[in-house]
């Protein structure tokens, strides 16, 4: 059992690692991948997100029910991905898309905790100040960086999930976001996620 997460945490290291450097090769080899570990390292490090996060900035409501809600999230998105595939192509494997959204979920994480990080460390107001400024510049970047590279994986997740064309997906993606927005919404005036985690 420890031997399982010791693997399963030093798999999802090294592969996120992968991920920045050969982001479609990794999320190729992710996508036939049967080891469900990785995934149980991930929500347990969300988990662990959201505790800290708690802890910094005090959540309207409790961590825990916070992260069912994410959870919830994940397996909807999965699956109305799943179903839209089987619907488009009549392939029925849920199991590449779990996988490849799981390691997706990955920018958010790391940016998500950096963010909470540097609240922590450098809390607002942040000064006018060369130093401020600079501070502001690089995190845009960084921000900008995170984000592109985590519509990179959502997107080759998708594609090698569904083994669907560029179009199809884009079709899917557009409905999903349909659906997804007035959700987001409404968990925003909930005061549940300021930032859907997805």
């Amino acid at each position: 059992m420890i031997s399982t997460i010791i693997s399963g945490v030093i798999l999802v290291g090294l592969r996120t690692v992968q991920l920045i450097r050969s982001p479609y090769k990794t999320i190729r080899i992710i996508s036939n991948d049967v080891n469900y570990s990785q995934i149980y390292v991930i929500f347990v490090l969300i988990y662990l997100y959201f505790i800290f996060a708690d802890f910094v900035k005090r959540f309207n409501y409790a961590p825990t029910l916070i992260y069912a809600v994410f959870l919830l999230n994940f397996l909807l998105s999965s699956v109305f991905f799943y179903f839209m595939n089987v619907v488009q192509i009549k392939r029925s494997d849920i199991r590449p898309f779990i996988m490849t959204f799981a390691y997706s979920l990955m920018p958010s994480l790391i940016w998500f905790t950096i963010n909470t990080s540097l609240f922590l460390i450098f809390p607002p107001p942040r000064t006018s100040s060369i130093l401020g400024t600079l501070f502001s510049i690089f995190f845009i970047i960084f921000s900008m960086g995170m984000l592109f590279w985590k519509i990179q994986l959502v997107y080759l997740s998708l594609r090698f999930a569904t083994k669907a064309s560029f179009l199809s997906i884009a079709y899917a993606v557009i409905l999903y976001l349909c659906i997804f927005a007035p959700y987001s919404v409404l968990l925003y005036y909930a005061g549940i996620f300021r930032i859907p985690f997805i």
